[in-house]
Parts: structure tokens; sequence; C-alpha cells
């Protein structure tokens, strides 16, 4: 909250300067060498910071004698904005004995300092206290610390140190909140840092809190939502600590239906899609036990083939928006080659898991080579292979081609 005659300075997500309710005018970059001095002097604030370490992080070198007239010139400068940024008329930069400091006349706090010190006292506090200390310190983390000059050696050192504390803040807080059933706080404030930190896994505690209030329904859709973009962006499977939080909202999902019809509605394929059916690795995983188990009764055969992108000599690619791009092909290579009743999955960048169901043996070489077939028509590079290794159900790991 702004206050009358207060400055507040706002590093978290973005760079703003309020006083007086009023977001003042520093004009349009940030990343000049004046404005890169004013975040310098507002965030060592009383304390300061010398003149040889202001030339380093402006500069880059630690030449003091030789830029002493350059720093010179971008205080004037700043000293320019400062006039014309809606303030009152002061001397807002002293020099004391080689030392700068932002010295206003009114009172005044930079979010980032605040966030310190809420963390720190936090850490000696108790009970209500120790919860009030957190969550007001978590709500202050609006994002990466100065996030235009994240390419400045500083803000990267000082970014790293502020995610770290919100990290490990965030996780005593929410579990603070799970054990006192505040749920709706708890899915407001991880909610939020997913947002921020998408691949953190603070889905996790947001699926919790959303099957504690009854929405189990929104709470898988997030799964499939979340185990998406992590295959799409990470091609990695999610990890164990999502897969339990998976495992407990299928145990509580609880659909209300009030007829068989509806429930068709729900499970039923949206569009008729042509090719092999694509799932993410956790259905994949339930899937193949299930045909494990009916082949069990019905005696009919399951193979799982293993298709991996490796190169001519035979050895895995490395990552690489390149791999990226095979990858994409291998999969519309394998959907297109495959029956409707097959299943395939992506297990990893270079690797996908088909399940091949009521076929011979013999036929899966037939399978290998259409894929092979389509794969390269969208990948003629002479230089990269897919590997294809089968296994039934029932005997041991082997490679067929």
């Amino acid at each position: 909250m702004t206050r009358e005659n207060y400055l507040t300075v706002r590093m978290f997500g973005r760079f703003e300067i309020i006083y007086n309710n009023q977001m003042l005018n520093l004009g349009h970059s940030q990343t000049t060498k004046a404005m890169k001095l004013l975040q310098l002097l507002l965030f060592y604030g009383n304390e300061g910071i010398h003149r040889s370490q202001i030339i380093q992080y402006l500069f880059g070198v630690d030449a003091e004698g030789e830029l002493q007239a350059n720093l010179r010139v971008v205080v004037h400068n700043l000293r320019r904005i400062l006039e014309r940024s809606g303030l009152p008329e002061h001397n807002y930069i002293s020099i004391e004995a080689g030392i700068y400091r932002f010295t206003p006349e009114c009172s005044w706090s930079v979010d980032a300092r605040r966030f310190e010190d809420l963390i720190r006292a936090a850490k000696s506090a108790e009970g209500e206290n120790k919860y009030e200390l957190l969550q007001e310190a978590c709500n202050l983390y609006k994002g990466h610390f100065l996030p235009e000059l994240a390419g400045d050696d500083w803000v990267i050192m000082r970014d790293a140190h502020f995610r770290s504390l919100y990290t490990e803040s965030l996780t005593l807080l929410a579990e603070m909140m799970k054990k006192r059933g505040m749920y709706q706080e708890l899915y407001i404030l991880c909610n939020h840092a997913s947002s921020l930190f998408p691949f953190d896994e603070w889905q996790v505690y947001v699926m919790d809190a959303l099957v504690a209030m009854g929405d189990a329904k929104a709470a898988m859709e997030l799964y499939d939502a979340t185990t998406t973009m992590y295959f799409k962006e990470l091609s990695m499977p999610p990890s164990d600590k999502m897969m339990e939080c998976f495992r407990r909202m299928r145990e509580r999902l609880q659909m209300r239906t009030s007829n068989i019809s509806e429930v068709q509605g729900e499970l039923d394929e949206k569009e008729f899609l042509k090719g092999a059916f694509f799932c993410q690795y956790p259905s994949f995983a339930d899937n193949y036990r299930v045909q494990s188990r009916m082949m069990e009764r019905s005696g009919h055969s399951v193979y799982l083939l293993m298709c991996t992108i490796k190169d001519e000599a035979g050895q895995v690619l490395d990552e690489s928006e390149w791999v990226k791009s095979i990858s994409d092909n291998l999969f519309l290579a394998i959907q297109e080659s495959l029956r409707r009743g097959d299943v395939f999955t992506k297990y990893n960048l270079k690797q996908y898991l088909v399940m091949l169901m009521g076929i011979r043996r013999e036929e899966c070489s037939i399978v290998t080579e259409r894929i092979d077939k389509n794969f390269r028509k969208r990948c003629p590079l002479k230089n990269v292979r897919i590997h294809y290794y089968i296994s039934s159900v029932a005997a041991d790991y082997r490679n067929i081609k």
C-alpha cells in the first residue's frame, strides 16, 4: 500500500518508484548508465556503495582513476532525471569519502530489502508471528529481481539469492497452510508462484489445494496441462512428487453425473483422430498394466516398442533445438504409422514408447519399417537413425534392429 509523502521502490518483477501515491516518470529506458546507477543507489540504501564498485558495475572495469570523469557525467545525468521525475526539489545523491548514497528527505523502502528483513525475522520467530512474517515476505515477491538488468553480474547474483530465499520460505509457508487447512490461501499463493516459475512444481500445492476444496476435476486438468508442458518444453516426465500428487487426485476424484450417457460423454474422444493414440506417460503406464493383466486372461500378445534417436555411430544425440525438431518428426511418424488401437507416449526428448497389441513377434519389424519410412519423408538426414527395441510383457528385452 502506498502512503502520502513516502517513497516506495519496487524491484521484484519490474522497477518502479512511487511517491505520494504517484508513479514517478523516469523515462523509457531502465538500462542507461544513469538509470543503472539509480537502481544501485536505491538497492544499497543507507549503507551506500563505493565509487570503485560503481565503476566496475557500470563500466565493467576496475580502472577507477581513468573513469571518474565518466562517472561524474553519469551522476549529472541522473540528477537531471530526478529533477524531472516529480520528486520534490532536493539533493538526492550524496558523496562522502568515495561512498555514494541515495538520500531523500522522506521515509522510503525497497521491496527487496524489506523481503530480506522479513525472512531474517521469520527465522527466529515462532507460531503465528512466524506465519505472518513469511506470508508478508512471499506476498512481496513479484518475480525476478530487476528483470530489465538481468544480464548485469550484480543483478544475476542477487536474483539467484532472492529466488532461493523465496523458494525456501514459500515451501515452509505452504506446509503451514496445509496443516491449518487454509487451502484457499494456499491456492492463491502457489498459483502465483507457478506462474512465475512454471518448472519449479508449485502446481503440486495448487493441485492439493484444489482437491482439498472439492475440485478434483480442476486439479486433474491442471495435472494434464502441467505434464504436457513438461514434455513439450523439457522433454521429461513428471517427477515422483507430481506422480504422487496424481495418485492422490485419482483416489479422491468423484464425478457426480446422473446417468451413464453423461459418463460416456466425459470419456469419449471429442473428435475422431487418425493414427495411434498419444497419451502422457502416467496414463501410458496405467494402460500398459491393464493390458498386461488382460493378456493373462485372453492370451493376446502385447509388445512394448522403444524408439530411440541416435547418430550413425549408434550414440544417443545430445539435446538441442535440432534434436527437438527430429523428435517432433518422429512423433508424427509414429502416430501416422500405427493403428488407432495402438498407444504411444514420449518418454523423453529422444525416446518414445509404443504399445503394440494383438500383433505377432515377426510383425513388429513391419511396424518399425513403416515408422522408418514415414520418418525419412520428414527427416532425410543421413547421420540420424532411429533404433528400435522390442520386449514382450512376458519376454526378455531384445534388440530387433
